[in-house]
């Protein structure tokens, strides 16, 4: 009997190599507060995203709060997002402050869709929050378009997105602001962690002195801020997993490639389509049931029983949830809304087998899923 296949794993680099890295903490008693190791996980990322402006913290929600509030918008602004997402992205709106409204999604992408965003802006709005979510690249040259037009940030929640390319191009460097997880579950972790990349280097003490009780080096706190600092163990694992993580996303990528192949020319599926000239880093892999809700949650409750331990990754939307019907009126976005009730993310990480892939696609087709 195959073991439980859950829906992730954690990709760790040898033992070794980890113990070798935290041992001159045992010397140096730095665990916390930027130290060498956090200093420089900063500069070997900025190297590998390309990024010519990044911050630390100590995971991607505190970074994201942080980036919804460096520009001090008005209490009460607008920040247009996608109800397809993680509760992170909408309780960092919440949270901050601001009011979230939703637009619905493209339906071949998936991602926010910057003709239904257009017509949701107003003289409240002050940014747009488009997800990558699975790390499908969203439209960024709409969204660029939108913001020059009218004036409003791009704040991109880039959690999916860690190590992906577009025509040649690092995705860190589009919008205002990117936000990245680096969660023991992601392409690239830091056990717990996250960062911001931004173009803008005046953003660079607001967005620091955030993460530190809002305190800038000179001591004086002009800012209202958080504990959220990455400390010096989570960037020691950061630092040896950057090391692996191209061999992480080669397989993933080749996990992926199997799956594409087994169910390319399934007949109640619907699969996601590649997305050209994009270097993808195998962060899912979403698939969609065509008969809707009823069939996906068959399909959930058999492979579990079946000790596959997929996720409804993203069900509900945000936009259904209760901390957002309490407090907002909320929008229809009925793509965004289909996709939800017809989801299910097979496992997929780094040391997933040929083998239990196939137990996997085979207990689909026993269920008669395929």
């Amino acid at each position: 009997m195959i073991d439980v296949i859950n829906v992730t794993r954690s990709s760790l680099p040898p033992m070794d190599e980890f113990i070798n890295e935290i041992a001159s903490l045992w010397e140096t008693r730095w665990l916390t507060n930027m130290g060498d190791k956090h200093d420089a996980l900063e500069r070997a990322l900025m190297d590998y995203l390309d990024a010519q402006n990044l911050v630390l913290f100590c995971n991607g929600h505190q970074a994201l709060e942080a980036a919804l509030q460096c520009y001090d918008f008005p209490q009460g602004s607008e920040i247009i997002t996608s109800p397809y997402t993680f509760v992170s992205t909408t309780q960092a709106i919440v949270h901050s402050g601001f009011k979230p409204i939703f637009a619905d999604v493209d339906p071949e992408s998936m991602t926010l869709d910057p003709a239904q965003v257009e017509l949701l802006i107003n003289e409240r709005t002050v940014a747009i929050l488009p997800v990558h979510v699975y790390g499908i690249i969203a439209d960024v040259e709409g969204f660029e378009v939108l913001g020059q037009k009218y004036g409003v940030k791009i704040i991109y929640d880039a959690a999916h997105a860690f190590g992906e390319m577009r025509d040649g191009k690092n995705v860190s460097q589009f919008g205002d602001i990117s936000m990245f997880s680096f969660h023991a579950t992601k392409v690239f972790n830091t056990i717990e962690g996250g960062a911001l990349t931004f173009q803008d280097p005046g953003l660079r003490e607001h967005i620091a002195a955030h993460r530190n009780f809002g305190m800038r080096k000179s001591k004086d706190i002009p800012y209202i801020g958080s504990n959220s600092k990455l400390n010096e163990i989570q960037a020691a694992m950061g630092l040896c997993n950057l090391r692996h993580v191209e061999d992480y996303i080669l397989a993933r990528q080749k996990a992926v490639e199997r799956y594409n192949e087994k169910l390319k020319n399934s007949k109640t599926l619907w699969l996601p389509s590649v997305q050209s000239k994009v270097k993808r880093n195998g962060a899912y892999y979403p698939i969609f049931f065509k008969k809707g809700i009823e069939e996906r949650d068959r399909a959930f409750d058999y492979l579990r029983e079946n000790r596959v331990m997929v996720r409804k990754y993203f069900y509900p939307l945000t936009s259904q949830l209760q901390f957002v019907k309490d407090r907002f009126a909320v929008q229809e976005t009925p793509i965004a809304a289909k996709l939800a009730d017809s989801v299910l993310c097979l496992p997929l990480y780094e040391g997933l087998t040929e083998e239990q892939q196939e137990y996997i696609i085979e207990t689909l087709r026993k269920g008669e899923f395929i």
